[in-house]
């Protein structure tokens, strides 16, 4: 499994989070958004082509606009789905840590 260590973290309850991760995501650079407690980051693994590791902890290679489109229809946050259109876009995929409702978009 890749390290995803050296990424930027930014938490999305912060005013303006999903305005700074588009900006980052066109500059091309991947960054973790940690979504925090309560967050249902539950998708469907093969509707997104995403691959399970760690016995279902994590989902690696996922569709960015599928995979944020579902979570921000789940959560009622549209503004993770226009997120996950910027990431297409770049060229970048999701990747899920389900343990620590993460998001991590990466090239």
């Amino acid at each position: 499994m890749r390290n995803f260590d050296n990424l930027p973290v930014m938490a999305w309850d912060r005013e303006n989070s999903a305005l700074r991760a588009r900006v980052q995501i066109m500059h091309e650079e991947p960054l973790i958004l940690e979504m925090g407690s309560g967050f249902d980051i539950t998708v469907n693994a093969d509707a997104c082509k995403c691959q399970t590791v760690d016995d279902g902890k994590t989902f690696m290679g996922c569709d960015p606009k599928c995979t944020l489109s579902l979570l921000a229809d789940a959560n009622h946050l549209p503004a993770l789905a226009k997120v996950g259109e910027v990431a297409e876009q770049a060229g970048m995929l999701v990747a899920l840590d389900r343990a620590r409702s993460r998001i991590i978009i990466y090239d």
